[in-house]
């Protein structure tokens, strides 16, 4: 299996292409307080974000998992289950879409507001305004006193509070150094193994063209940057999906756009399983071995807004 697996776990940081100057770009957001993203930081890890108080943003955001949880589907403070996987968190300031279906969900103020206070399905559960115990505790703690009064300007602790200093403090997650990277950037040619180099010529050549959704700096997706705003990417791939949940649809109300789903990132893809939007395949592996059906499969070879999938059928060597 380890050896099944060297192709997948090539993959980490792959497709990125040279960049002048700087090897990443700056995201398109205006750097955060330090003070700021130390509040977000404690809120982060804070249970009594969570309607019951058993659950805080880190629960279902692990950091030893790149801020995944590790389950196929992700659970919510009551213990609802969801449809969708749990993203992980690294390098989305620098995401063109977040979550797996808005195309128009791009900031993190934004996105915050789901989990935090959305009910269809509960994630963290709380109300807004905040409970008045939330409340207190954020207003009298003397922790969250003075990180409060250490952010520059001032900032509320209520909802609106809240949503600033987490979102502030998830830009600062990022991911940047991976062996790719140095290969890449720093011309260490020692940095990535033989089967990881050939897996990296597989990846890009158009027998596979993996790299044709996996692309850019973030491994994946698309991108805003201070520079450039790329449209969302979306893809239909081969994964079953339902009436109820048929991603990209939902928001744009077109059929044609059933079973679309944000391509994510493959950065830290080694600690991010299972994967797929509904977290229904188990390792890399599996991952390659649906690749190789679904290109086959005339039925989904149409990927929307992404390039189109390829048949095709890799070999012992080539998979690993």
């Amino acid at each position: 299996m380890l050896a099944r697996r060297a192709l997948a776990l090539g993959l980490l940081a792959l497709c990125v292409p040279a960049l002048a100057g700087p090897p990443f770009p700056a995201s398109a957001w205006p750097a955060d307080d330090p003070a700021l993203v130390q509040l977000g930081r404690l809120l982060f890890h804070d249970r009594a974000l969570s309607v019951n108080g058993t659950v805080a943003c880190s629960d279902c955001h692990r950091q030893a998992l790149a801020f995944s949880d590790g389950l196929a589907q992700a659970r919510g403070a009551t213990g609802e289950v969801h449809p969708r996987n749990t993203p992980a968190l690294a390098n989305m300031a620098w995401m063109a879409s977040l979550g797996w279906s808005d195309p128009l969900l791009w900031q993190l103020e934004v996105q915050h507001r789901i989990p935090l206070f959305g009910h269809a399905p509960v994630e963290m559960g709380l109300s807004s305004p905040l409970p008045p115990a939330l409340r207190d505790r954020l207003a009298g703690h003397p922790r969250y006193v003075a990180a409060f009064a250490a952010v520059p300007g001032g900032v509320r602790p209520d909802a609106d509070g809240i949503v600033q200093a987490l979102a502030a403090f998830v830009r600062s997650l990022t991911s940047f150094g991976s062996p790719f990277d140095a290969w890449l950037y720093r011309d260490a040619r020692d940095a990535l193994s033989a089967d990881a180099l050939a897996g990296f010529a597989l990846f890009n050549g158009d027998r596979l063209g993996c790299g044709g959704c996996h692309g850019g700096f973030l491994v994946g997706g698309a991108v805003r940057t201070r520079d450039l705003q790329q449209a969302p990417l979306f893809a239909r791939n081969g994964v079953p999906w339902s009436a109820a949940d048929p991603g990209l649809a939902l928001h744009t109300g077109r059929t044609e756009d059933a079973g679309r789903f944000r391509v994510p990132s493959l950065r830290n893809v080694a600690l991010t399983a299972p994967y797929m939007h509904d977290g229904s395949i188990a390792t890399l592996d599996g991952v390659l071995t649906h690749y190789e059906r679904a290109g086959a499969a005339a039925a989904v070879v149409d990927a929307g807004t992404a390039p189109r999938l390829r048949a095709f059928v890799l070999d012992d060597a080539e998979r690993r």
